[in-house]
C-alpha cells in the first residue's frame, strides 16, 4: 500500500471510528433486528446451517449475531474498530459467537473461495468510484463458485444498470428489486437496490 493509499485508510477509519465511537446507539441505519432481505435468504435456504457467511460492513454486528443464530459460521468484518468494540460487547462470549474482525472491503483479508454467501447491507455504496470494480473482484475472489452474494445499495449511489454493468462480468444478477428502509430517529425514507447474485466460474 503506498503512503497515500495508508493515509487515506487511516482517514476513513477514524471518520468510521468517529461516528460508531460517539453516537453508535443512534446512527441512522441501525435497525437493531436483522434485516428482512437477509431473513428471507435464510428461510430461502441460500445460506445453510454450517455453512460460511461473511458480512461485509458489518457496523455493530446485529446480521452477523442473527446469522449465527442460524447455525452460520459467520465473519463480520469492519473498517471501524469502534464498532466491532460495540460488535464484541452484543456476543455471548460462547463459542457460537460471530468473528469479529478490522479490515478493508478492497483488499479482503480471506483465501479465496472462502465463504457460502457473502452479505453486503450498505458497504458498497460507500466505496469511491475508483475502487468499486476492486471491490467487486474481491468479493467474487472470496466467494466460492455458486455461492450467493445479496447486495443492498443507495439508489442514488448506483442504478439497476450499473449493478448488472458492474457484477455481471463475475455474477450472474438473478434479481434486482427496489427496498425502503426508515431511519429510526428522522423518519427519513431512504431507498435501496436489494440485489442477489450467483457467482459465476469464471476463468482468467
Amino acid at each position: 500500500m503506498s503512503i497515500e493509499a495508508s493515509t487515506h485508510y487511516r482517514e476513513r477509519v477514524e471518520e468510521w471510528d468517529r461516528t460508531y465511537r460517539y453516537s453508535h446507539h443512534f446512527v441512522p441505519w441501525e435497525a437493531w433486528q436483522p434485516s428482512p432481505d437477509l431473513i428471507r435468504l435464510v428461510e430461502r435456504g441460500e445460506i445453510k446451517k454450517g455453512q460460511r457467511a461473511l458480512d461485509l460492513g458489518c457496523g455493530l454486528g446485529t446480521q452477523s449475531l442473527y446469522l449465527t443464530s442460524q447455525g452460520v459460521e459467520v465473519v463480520g468484518l469492519d473498517i471501524s474498530p469502534a464498532a466491532l468494540g460495540y460488535a464484541v460487547k452484543r456476543t455471548s462470549g460462547g463459542g457460537g459467537a460471530p468473528r469479529f474482525l478490522v479490515g478493508d472491503a478492497l483488499s479482503l483479508p480471506f483465501a479465496d473461495e472462502s465463504f457460502d454467501l457473502v452479505y453486503d447491507r450498505g458497504c458498497f455504496h460507500h466505496q469511491e468510484l475508483g475502487g468499486r470494480f476492486t471491490y467487486m473482484r474481491e468479493v467474487a475472489r472470496v466467494l466460492r463458485v455458486g455461492g450467493g452474494y445479496q447486495l443492498i445499495a443507495f439508489q442514488h449511489r448506483i442504478s439497476s444498470q450499473g449493478i448488472y454493468e458492474l457484477f455481471g462480468s463475475h455474477f450472474i444478477v438473478l434479481s434486482i428489486e427496489s427496498a425502503q428502509f426508515r431511519e429510526r430517529l428522522s423518519g427519513i425514507l431512504r431507498y435501496f437496490y436489494c440485489a442477489f447474485m450467483r457467482k459465476r466460474a469464471i476463468r482468467d
